[in-house]
């Protein structure tokens, strides 16, 4: 069942065939890259923003959990190439890596970009959760402007509410990104809006999701 009613369920299975022709083309072009690494890092980049678009587009349209696997792994095979990543597209790998119980796929982006992730507080929560199934809420935000609500989730006696207000403001916290109103676009360039990290730090503390799952922005499989 479609999981996201801003579009219909031909628009996103057009979208999904369009990306994946994109994809396809992307891969042979890092074909013929050779030993020119920093060609290949420039496409691997692109590619790794149209894996994951597919990857928001197939979980948008609805795609069961054993699909979405083999698109995260896609992603996670291409971040692990590459010696640079934004914060957000690695957020959302280990975002779902949690949700779907990716675990040990996970393990290679972890120690890929190990530096990255333990500098930043929520980035290291959901590594160390996938590494050792252990909860350590430590550190600071490298982007605290926009993950600042969720410092006192760990010590709330009401954790559900704490996630609720960041879901609430989730959206326009995000003004500045590309994706922002996409919905609205004149082309078809929108895959879904959603909090995966919400949806991880749930599974994590085991909040429940009661109210989180009436939120439009909240991910539940």
């Amino acid at each position: 069942m479609i999981r996201d009613n801003r579009k219909s369920i031909d628009y996103f299975k057009n979208y999904i065939a369009y990306q994946k022709e994109r994809i396809r083309k992307k891969k042979e072009k890092l074909s013929t890259c050779g030993d020119d690494k920093s060609k290949a890092e420039r496409i691997n980049l692109s590619l790794l923003n149209f894996e994951i678009d597919l990857l928001y587009a197939e979980f948008s349209l609805g795609t069961k959990k054993s699909g979405l696997i083999a698109f995260l792994n896609d992603a996670i095979d291409t971040a692990t190439k590459m010696t640079k990543i934004d914060y957000e597209s690695l957020l959302n790998l280990l975002a779902l890596s949690v949700l779907l119980d990716n675990n040990k796929k996970a393990q290679i982006l972890i120690n890929n970009h190990r530096d990255m992730i333990y500098k930043d507080k929520l980035l290291k929560f959901l590594a160390i959760y996938l590494k050792e199934a252990d909860i350590k809420w430590e550190g600071e935000f490298t982007i605290p402007a926009v993950y600042g609500k969720l410092e006192t989730i760990y010590l709330s006696d009401d954790k559900e509410s704490v996630l609720l207000e960041y879901l609430n403001g989730w959206y326009e916290e995000h003004k500045d990104t590309s994706w922002y109103g996409s919905d609205s676009s004149n082309n078809d360039i929108y895959v879904g809006y959603w909090s995966f990290e919400s949806a991880a730090i749930a599974k994590i503390m085991k909040i429940t999701e009661r109210k989180l799952g009436k939120n439009v922005y909240y991910p539940k499989l």
